[in-house]
């Protein structure tokens, strides 16, 4: 991961690099390439048959583009979307805005994921199947309220982003952070709008390569405080008075 990925996230928006490409809703406008960012639901100038029918021809075909590494989904997801999604060969990274997604397990047909971002999407009911998902590099979970222990995730040993994030009007509580002081490799983490039930940070002072935290903050100050501990946390929203740390973000990014 390079250090705007770090800063900023590896989905960041970057236009010049076409990062999301194009948004397309009709199969005719795709025309190859490795990304597609796909607009296929909630379109209001559709009749219900003609949106089924648009799914479903997306669903038919998504498996069988093979030369698609990275695809975006900026409309709500279903669970047959997401399923003809985990059929895709050579699918390397996916992100999707937020879903009415239930069960999550066949992502492990994805061999090669290594990014995985799904919104707002609270009515998934189990994340057990990540922990065999071995090949992720980042992950990024937003308003999965069903959930709130997250052992699974200590088996991606690979991470270097994670993001476990309530949505805008939503805490996404967390039962503690024990299976994250595991993930060694870790360069950011985000954990804004959520509750830790135990109160405690004490497993990220395991995270040696920790670059970026970002909290709701809603924690004591001695836990905040004793972050100071991670040598290389330079980006965050953490108060500089805390950690007194060189660099606050606002300035970094003027060069990225």
């Amino acid at each position: 991961m390079t250090e705007e990925d770090i800063v900023r996230g590896f989905w960041h928006f970057n236009q010049k690099k076409e990062w999301p490409p194009r948004k397309i809703t009709n199969l005719e406008e795709y025309k190859g390439g490795d990304r597609l960012n796909l607009d296929i639901t909630q379109q209001s100038y559709l009749s219900a048959y003609q949106q089924t029918q648009l799914v479903k021809k997306w669903c038919d075909t998504l498996p069988k583009l093979s030369k698609v590494k990275y695809i975006w989904f900026i409309s709500k997801v279903n669970q047959k979307t997401f399923d003809a999604v985990c059929e895709m060969p050579n699918l390397e990274g996916i992100w999707i805005k937020w879903s009415g997604i239930k069960n999550i397990d066949k992502i492990v047909k994805l061999k090669s994921l290594k990014h995985f971002h799904i919104g707002s999407s609270s009515q998934i009911e189990s994340i057990t199947c990540l922990a065999d998902m071995n090949s992720l590099i980042t992950l990024e979970l937003e308003h999965i309220k069903k959930i709130n222990e997250f052992e699974p995730i200590s088996k991606c040993l690979k991470l270097e982003g994670l993001a476990i994030e309530g949505s805008m009007w939503t805490t996404q509580e967390i039962k503690n952070l024990t299976p994250i002081e595991k993930l060694k490799k870790l360069k950011y983490l985000s954990l804004m709008n959520t509750k830790i039930l135990d109160a405690s940070l004490k497993p990220l002072l395991q995270l040696k390569q920790l670059k970026r935290f970002d909290s709701s903050l809603n924690l004591p100050s001695q836990e905040i405080y004793n972050l100071k501990k991670i040598k290389a946390l330079e980006f965050g929203n953490v108060p500089a008075e805390y950690l007194d740390i060189k660099t606050q973000v606002k300035n970094k990014l003027k060069w990225l």
